[in-house]
């Protein structure tokens, strides 16, 4: 859907458009013999913030392809939009409008479907979003739209405004509503979009833009030949009206953050009958009817909203604050034996400054195997003595050398991505007393030891700031057999004299199971894999001396007789129990055992 020069010099564009697509009565056996569309596209790795990429693709059997479309969404937003392609003589080609500048990724794929309605479609593409210069060191030889205004009309696959959000009016012709309206944009170029026949099921559309940059004139032609105008006209006596809401609400949030600012609610609320102006007391300005921009300063900035008719007169406007806390970034060892680092973040200067001591607990699994995942509970609550405003949890998941989690999710849909293994939510005024629970669902695919943190704060003065935050880790272990064993041992810890918290962590396989301690056997239940398996054990506190004893009789799966030890000073050792004296410097025992199935 963009413009192409002729050989007369006459700016031209060409889409093909299925105005609602319906399964024609084919026998089922004969469907089954129909192949399906091919798609080849070689997959954008970015796109230029400041150009409109151009998508190219071959599908085969071209002579039976009724329809090809670009399905494409901002990363932030959920919603797809669509554009047609263009069937030329080498292959099929799209435009994609402008990303808009808060979006750092867009998804995409392809779809065909071929005249039987037989339909195929590539994976989910996510290209980042650069500047020129540095996506074209990354896609040398990328395609843009050479002009100004591609012309690009732009179809909603739900029920709402058609302007997709996360991208730029500029060069947005027309759009196709989710129920098969048509309506003249907002972009650079402007002109009337007259339907005919528009809605008509099964109907191939064309659509044929004249004139200039400055000036275009739309038709689209379908059958049966029933014409119907759509205009971009403020009704009479409608209400002008300048609305937002904003995510959160109310718009309190850490340096470094965005905010989503949906002017949705504006009337009149038809697509195409406003043109959306934003003054985000900083300076900035954008024009599209959602934005999520980032505020990187603390303060409290007043963002404005200035709503226009596209046709005609008058203006409308309103404002909200924006709360923007400042943190501080603090850096201190890793956890875990993985050696590394772990950064947080600590809320210094808070607005509106109110007392309110806010704490969060983390609880979560203890080892987890490669490829499998975690459920973790984090809450946050407000001890008092006032109610919270602008409360926040973030989330990370992240290995003592650095490696992030291969995915995170909450429950919570206040929650959102804030970077690779870490969750941010916003949560709003918490009142006193009152808590917000969140489950975060972990997934892993590198083996180490992971620390998964919690970390509360908001704008308020925070009396207890050390209950701020709250870890737990989590040892991920290497699969290596798919075989794996539910069994169990026993450890018994005897010091003399031990030392109120003197405690003895026990790792498996790399993984670290519950801690035990002096006051009795402790057991401990294990998932491990067919064959030898080691565990390495250390006493906490230094200076006591003893024993730890280690059976396992009547151990499910456990082979008799298969300690290896290789580290530590063994007492005692028969079939099934080995007992290691701890020196006082802090006790270090390795040793191997064997599962069979």
């Amino acid at each position: 859907m963009y413009k192409k020069a002729t050989a007369t010099g006459i700016p031209v564009f060409v889409i093909f458009w299925i105005a609602t697509a319906i399964r024609l009565s084919v026998p089922e056996s004969e469907v089954r013999a129909q192949p399906e569309p091919r798609i080849d596209h070689a997959p954008m790795v970015c796109v230029a913030s400041n150009r409109f990429a151009e998508l190219t693709a071959q599908i085969r059997p071209a002579e039976e392809i009724r329809a090809a479309r670009v399905y494409f969404r901002a990363l932030q937003y959920a919603e797809y939009y669509y554009v047609d392609m263009l069937r030329e003589a080498e292959g099929f080609r799209a435009i994609l409008p402008m990303p808009g500048p808060d979006t750092t990724k867009i998804v995409y794929y392809i779809e065909a479907v071929t005249q039987t309605f037989n339909s195929t479609r590539t994976a989910e593409i996510l290209p980042d979003v650069l500047t020129e210069e540095d996506c074209s060191k990354k896609r040398p030889k990328g395609a843009y739209f050479p002009g100004n205004d591609p012309g690009i009309v732009v179809g909603a696959t739900s029920a709402g405004a058609a302007i997709p959000p996360g991208f730029l009016i500029t060069g947005i012709a027309g759009t196709i509503t989710a129920g098969g309206v048509l309506s003249a944009g907002t972009g650079v170029g402007v002109g009337t979009l007259v339907a005919i026949g528009a809605g008509v099921g099964g109907g191939v559309g064309v659509i044929a833009a004249v004139g200039g940059d400055d000036a275009t004139t739309t038709t689209v032609i379908a059958s049966p030949p029933t014409t119907t105008a759509v205009t971009s006209t403020v009704p009479a006596n409608t209400t002008l009206r300048a609305c937002f809401e904003t995510t959160p609400s109310p718009a309190v949030i850490p340096v470094g953050s965005s905010v989503r600012m949906d002017a949705s609610c504006s009337e009149p609320s038809a697509a195409g009958l406003l043109n959306y102006l934003w003054d985000l007391g900083d300076g900035r300005e954008r024009d599209t009817r959602v934005i999520t921009p980032v505020y990187n300063s603390p303060g409290v900035f007043t963002a404005t909203l200035i709503v226009r008719p596209t046709s005609g007169t008058g203006e409308d406007r309103t404002q909200k604050d924006v709360t923007v806390v400042a943190i501080t970034t603090t850096t201190v060892p890793g956890g875990g034996g993985g050696g590394g680092t772990t950064t947080t973040t600590t809320p210094t200067t808070t607005v509106p400054l109110v007392p309110a001591d806010l704490g969060v607990t983390i609880s979560g699994p203890l080892s987890v195997a490669v490829g499998g995942s975690g459920g973790y509970a984090a809450t946050a609550i407000n001890n008092g003595p006032q109610p919270a405003p602008g409360v926040f949890l973030n989330f990370a998941a992240v290995s003592g050398g650095g490696i992030p989690a291969s995915s995170v999710s909450a429950s919570d849909p206040s929650c959102s991505p804030s970077g690779p293994g870490r969750m941010s939510c916003s949560f709003g005024t918490v009142g006193v007393a009152a808590s917000r629970a969140v489950t975060f669902t972990v997934g892993y695919t590198v083996a180490g030891n992971y620390t998964c943190q919690a970390q509360v704060g908001g704008g308020v003065s925070d009396p207890n700031p050390a209950n701020n935050s709250a870890a737990i880790i989590t040892g991920v272990t290497q699969r290596t057999n798919d075989s794996l064993l539910d069994s169990s041992f026993t450890s018994w810890l005897s010091l003399s004299g031990a030392k109120a918290g003197a405690r003895g962590h026990v790792i498996l396989n790399g993984a670290r199971t519950d801690d035990t301690d002096p006051s009795g056997p402790f057991t401990h239940q294990l998932r491990a894999k067919v064959g030898e398996n080691r565990v390495e054990a250390t006493v906490a506190s230094e200076g006591e001396e003893g024993l730890w004893r280690f059976d396992f009789s009547g151990s499910a799966h456990f082979e008799p007789g298969t300690f290896v030890v290789e580290l530590g000073e063994v007492l005692s050792m028969d079939a099934a129990s080995i007992v290691f004296r701890v020196s006082g410097k802090g006790g270090r025992i390795k040793f191997r055992f064997r599962l069979r199935s």
